[in-house]
């Protein structure tokens, strides 16, 4: 094979090394690393014309590593079931996290449905859970004036999730609505032993916050 090519495999091998260690997706970590010792395995076979076998023995490996965990990736993503409101709130929401995460994120979750005037959190008080709204409306009251409404896709409590401080305001239901509801210590250990998954869920953090206030100025509402 020609010298030349030969040369630029063994340096593409450790581009494609440096891209994978860049990655925060597992899968394209993976598929790159698999491309890498690809290129490293036919490097060390026409290596000065005396093959590297040791080297090409555990590339290899390494491939055969990968397409297994690949098909495990693939396997999982298969075998999960949502149903047609988990799916929704899925693609609007949590996208950046794999079905596998969200998954584990639903299961720690409860489905609730709360009445018109319902108080979902008080102001002043230790916020105990993390709420997304998947249908109705609420409002945001601080000192008894409301300063803002939320509905669909908008998250509730997350400023305590992440500061730990008490409610700055109170969160009262306007429309009949239903919720998906968190317990905060519940989820801060899922996020613990998943570091990816906390990238992730920082992600929705900072598009709910961007959400919000782009939101238009507070209008009487006629219930």
């Amino acid at each position: 094979m020609n010298h030349d090519l030969i040369t630029f495999l063994g340096n593409l091998n450790y581009i494609l090394i440096a891209a994978a260690f860049m990655m925060s997706n597992i899968l394209y970590l993976r598929i790159l690393t698999i491309l890498s010792s690809i290129c490293a395995v036919i490097y060390y076979l026409n290596y000065l014309n005396n093959p590297l076998w040791i080297n090409v023995f555990w590339e290899s490996t390494f491939i055969s590593i990968n397409l297994f965990q690949i098909f495990l990736i693939y396997y999982a993503k298969r075998s999960v079931y949502f149903d047609e409101e988990e799916k929704q709130i899925y693609e609007d929401i949590f996208p950046k996290l794999t079905t596998s995460e969200y998954r584990k994120l639903l299961k720690i979750s409860n489905f609730v449905d709360a009445e018109k005037d319902e108080i979902l959190i008080e102001q002043g008080t230790q916020v105990l859970y993390l709420i997304l709204i998947c249908q109705g409306l609420v409002s945001i009251e601080i000192d008894g004036k409301i300063t803002a409404y939320c509905g669909v896709g908008n998250l509730l409590g997350e400023m305590s999730f992440v500061s730990g401080k008490p409610a700055t305001a109170t969160v009262r239901v306007v429309q009949p609505t239903r919720y998906i509801v968190w317990l905060q210590k519940d989820l801060e250990k899922l996020l613990h032993n998943n570091p990816e998954m906390l990238k992730s869920m920082q992600i929705v953090f900072n598009t709910d916050l961007i959400k919000k206030l782009n939101a238009p100025p507070v209008k009487p509402l006629e219930i």
